[in-house]
């Protein structure tokens, strides 16, 4: 792992490469078109957090697992797993856990946090506020099955969900930067230059 940055021509490959390919495939089907609000020519491309948030949900990761999770010796990481958003007209829209104001983002792909342990072999995803009486992690299997399925009223868990997805807002076609600030999708979409 390069933490002195990422080549910029590999950046721009890369989501070049997201765009031509994963988005252009989401895109033309009907099938996922069909899940989003009908203004929405494009599933989301980026998602941003801030500093702020990501460094709280870190604290929070860090704070439990060093109170309740005393026998972890490996390294703390955070899984981001792709999730989609429920399409426009689901039962879920205006509870709680799905506020009217994420609607936009109806049928959309989006990124999930969750916290994992290294347990010696593999990174385990797990929800640091539930650990065993020894102080050994519960894995979130288990932690799911402690919070009880839906209908239940069930109960939070420490993973992370809700950041700023790009597009919407609507309509954003050719330049996002000046209207949403993700610059990377106008630098990824301009043409390549060869010398």
């Amino acid at each position: 792992m390069n933490v002195n940055g990422l080549n910029a021509d590999i950046a721009k490959t890369l989501i070049k490469n997201y765009t031509d390919n994963h988005l252009a495939v989401i895109n033309s089907s009907t099938a996922l078109t069909a899940l989003r609000q009908p203004d929405s020519p494009s599933d989301s491309r980026c998602v941003w957090y801030s500093l702020d948030t990501l460094k709280r949900f870190i604290s929070e990761i860090e704070s439990n697992t060093y109170v309740k999770c005393n026998d972890i010796s490996g390294d703390l990481g955070i899984r981001f797993y792709y999730g989609e958003y429920p399409a426009p007209d689901s039962e879920l829209w205006g509870t709680p856990s799905m506020p009217v104001e994420y609607e936009p983002y109806a049928g959309m792909h989006t990124l999930m946090l969750t916290p994992t342990y290294n347990d010696g072999t593999k990174n385990v995803d797990f929800d640091p506020t539930f650990a065993h009486m020894n102080g050994t992690p519960v894995p979130i299997t288990e932690v799911f099955t402690m919070v009880g399925p839906a209908p239940l009223p069930s109960t939070n868990v420490l993973m992370m969900n809700h950041g700023h997805l790009t597009p919407p807002p609507f309509p954003t076609t050719g330049i996002y930067g000046p209207t949403t600030g993700a610059y990377m999708l106008d630098i990824a979409n301009a043409p390549i230059h060869t010398p």
